[in-house]
């Protein structure tokens, strides 16, 4: 059922629960997770090098895919569903363009020269951006193996496209500063920028759909939301027991709704919490979470399925959790 179709009323959000879950054979962290632009299919890396495809709709796994001898993390579909590109975590720092169909690779993005810590697709063309340790953002096109862009940047950084895939949020978690960019653009200066509270680490950056609000997913306290336009803190999302720090990286517990009304994230005490963004009634307002759905995982990673009402949850286990009133 689609998530454009329904409205999320209080019973609908008050009643998911997780109904899959899926046990893997090593028991190794899951890193990262990505729904493909229809929504029916999820793709994960894990610390033990492989990748897994499901089938989201029918709840059930299709394909297991090793990458043992380059590592894997940041999967993410392309805009074609039978394809995606992931980073390298070991031997090189080589990007590659996979199909599921046979395995094989249909490109490799050679540049970085360090660990890449965040990558995104655009939204609305087969371009992405990276970022690395190597102090570097570049910007890609999956038809080519060259970069089409290059940003000296600190890092860590954090890398968002905004809906339009015009403009993109660069963070630093070194400087505690977010930079916005026009990414036709990117070589030159940011036409906006700001500061976030000295102290905050984050691990993951998203716009709203409605290109409203800005999400700053937090990984040692409470999340916050940035107005996108004057880029103020327009709200704290309260209510949060840190996550425990994670020997690999991981793309982020919280996410926003389709309809940018709610956020969902989970939360350090094994539960997945929802805030509910009509309270934001001002500018640097503390909200606290409107209920806490019960599981029996840590919920490290979180992302809401972009067409459907489903969201997923992973850690050393995945879960699909769908509403029960619907």
């Amino acid at each position: 059922m689609s998530s454009q179709s329904i409205a999320l009323t209080d019973s609908i959000y008050r009643s998911f629960q997780a109904s899959k879950k899926f046990t893997f054979k090593d028991q190794q962290t899951i890193t990262s997770l990505d729904y493909d632009d229809s929504g029916q299919f999820l793709i994960s890396t894990s610390a033990n090098e492989t990748i897994e495809l499901f089938d989201a709709m029918k709840g059930k796994p299709l394909k297991t895919i090793g990458s043992k001898k380059y590592g894997c993390h940041l999967a993410k579909f392309t805009h074609n569903s039978k394809t995606c590109i992931y980073a390298s975590t070991k031997l090189d720092h080589t990007i590659r363009y996979l199909q599921f169909k046979d395995n094989s690779f249909l490109r490799y993005f050679k540049g970085h020269t360090a660990q890449v810590t965040s990558l995104e697709v655009s939204p609305t063309h087969d371009i992405f951006l990276t970022s690395s340790l190597d102090d570097t953002i570049r910007l890609w096109d999956v038809r080519a193996s060259n970069q089409q862009a290059l940003r000296p940047f600190k890092s860590p950084g954090i890398v968002s496209y905004d809906p339009s895939g015009l403009v993109v949020c660069i963070s630093s978690l070194q400087n505690s500063k977010a930079q916005l960019y026009d990414v036709r653009s990117l070589e030159n200066d940011p036409f906006q920028e700001f500061s976030l509270p000295v102290g905050f680490q984050w691990n993951k950056v998203e716009f709203s759909n409605d290109n409203k609000y800005i999400l700053f997913s937090c990984t040692n306290g409470n999340h916050l939301i940035f107005d996108s336009f004057d880029c103020d803190i327009v709200a704290e999302l309260s209510g949060m027991v840190a996550i425990p720090p994670s020997d690999f990286p991981y793309t982020g517990s919280a996410s926003f709704t389709p309809d940018g009304k709610f956020v969902f994230s989970g939360n350090g005490n094994g539960t997945v919490s929802v805030w509910d963004l009509s309270n934001i009634n001002g500018k640097g307002v503390t909200i606290q979470p409107i209920c806490h759905l019960s599981g029996d995982n840590r919920p490290r990673n979180l992302i809401f399925n972009p067409k459907y009402l489903q969201f997923a949850t992973a850690d050393e286990e995945l879960f699909f959790w769908l509403p029960d009133s619907v």
